[in-house]
């Protein structure tokens, strides 16, 4: 069961939806990037149940990428995560090959050689939460990848909420109610 009752079964067909998209339009694969849990963790947490526990800093020599994850879901093969070389639930992540990082640059552009999907072309999922700095240490180290926006992908599932989400959807509102009634009284 993943966080909050929604199972793993469920988040592993997520991603099995957003690689069908990525397949229909031609491409190799999807990066999905995530910012740490109080600000950007949306698609990411969607697809992997991972929220980034750290907040964001400012990159160092050896710390690059710090509060963010990053999935790598190739169109055919097994789904990467990569943290940020601190932590995660390992009970709770719905992607079998979780990796600890540094440096998140230098470990997606690892993923990707070694899922072979250099070159070629790979959907941005979080593109307005993907760093400059991660995008130019990529774009040098894999001067054949052809990075496409792909918010879109995840977005789209986001709007139709499963049974699983539904009923935490009603409990949420009941716990406001009752919170409400309780501030009012």
């Amino acid at each position: 069961m993943g966080a909050f009752g929604i199972p793993r079964e469920e988040f592993v067909a997520r991603q099995a939806r957003s690689r069908e998209e990525a397949v229909r339009r031609g491409w190799d694969g999807l990066v999905v990037i995530g910012r740490s849990f109080y600000d950007r963790p949306g698609h990411l947490a969607y697809l992997t149940n991972h929220f980034p526990p750290f907040p964001t800093m400012a990159d160092l020599e050896d710390w690059r990428g710090m509060g963010h994850g990053v999935l790598v879901l190739p169109c055919q093969g097994d789904p990467t995560l990569l943290v940020d070389g601190r932590a995660y639930r390992e009970d709770l992540v719905a992607v079998d090959d979780v990796r600890l990082e540094t440096d998140l640059s230098r470990g997606v552009a690892e993923i990707i050689r070694e899922k072979g999907l250099h070159p070629g072309q790979l959907g941005v999922v979080g593109w307005d939460v993907w760093p400059v700095s991660m995008y130019q240490r990529l774009r040098e180290a894999l001067p054949g990848v052809v990075w496409l926006p792909a918010d879109d992908i995840v977005a789209a599932q986001r709007m139709v909420k499963s049974p699983a989400e539904q009923v935490l959807l009603r409990r949420a509102a009941e716990v406001a109610i009752a919170g409400l009634r309780a501030a009012l009284e």
